[in-house]
C-alpha cells in the first residue's frame, strides 16, 4: 500500500513539473539542485530550482536512467564515487558463464547493488535459486566459479 502511495505521489509530482515547465520560459534562471532516483522503476529526476524566482516551488524533470557518456569514469571498481551502481538491487540481470566448450545464460533478479568487479547475489529460476557472480557491466553478471561448485562437478554432473 505504501509503495502504491509513493508511486502515485511521484506521478503527481511529474505531472505538476511538466505543467510548470511548459508554462515557464525555457532556459534562463533555472539550476539543477539535486537528483531523485527510483531503482525499482528505473527512473531518475532532476530537481530544478528557479533562481530568478526563489519563491516558486522546485520542479522535476525526468532525465535518462542510464549513465551519460560525459560522466567521469569510476576511480576503481567498487569504490564509492557518488555514482549509481552498474546494477541496482531489484534489477533484471543476465547471469552467464562461458568456458570449456560450454555456455550458460540465465536471467534473474539482483538481490543487491553492485559496481564493476563486485560479487553480488542473483535470484534465478522458478524455485528462486540464489547464485553469485561478479558484475561485468550494466545488467550483466558472470557466474562465479567458486570452490563450492567444484564438489558438484566431481560428483559426476559435468561428465
Amino acid at each position: 500500500m505504501r509503495r502504491i502511495l509513493l508511486l502515485a505521489s511521484i506521478v503527481l509530482l511529474c505531472i505538476q513539473a511538466a505543467r510548470s515547465i511548459a508554462a515557464a520560459p525555457p532556459g534562463q534562471g533555472s539550476r539543477t539542485d539535486h537528483y531523485i532516483t527510483d531503482a525499482v522503476l528505473h527512473r531518475r529526476w532532476a530537481v530544478v530550482a528557479d533562481s530568478t524566482h526563489p519563491e516558486r516551488p522546485w520542479t522535476l524533470e525526468e532525465v535518462p536512467w542510464k549513465n551519460e557518456p560525459n560522466k567521469p569514469a569510476r576511480a576503481k571498481a567498487g569504490a564509492f564515487t557518488g555514482d549509481m551502481p552498474l546494477i541496482p538491487a531489484g534489477a533484471r540481470v543476465r547471469l552467464w558463464r562461458k568456458g570449456d566448450g560450454a555456455s550458460i545464460e540465465l536471467t534473474g533478479t539482483a538481490l543487491e547493488s553492485g559496481m564493476a568487479g563486485q560479487t553480488i547475489h542473483v535470484r534465478t529460476g522458478s524455485r528462486g535459486t540464489v547464485l553469485e557472480g561478479q558484475v561485468r557491466g550494466e545488467d550483466s553478471v558472470e557466474l562465479s566459479n567458486s570452490a563450492k561448485w567444484q564438489g558438484k562437478l566431481s560428483d559426476g554432473w559435468s561428465q
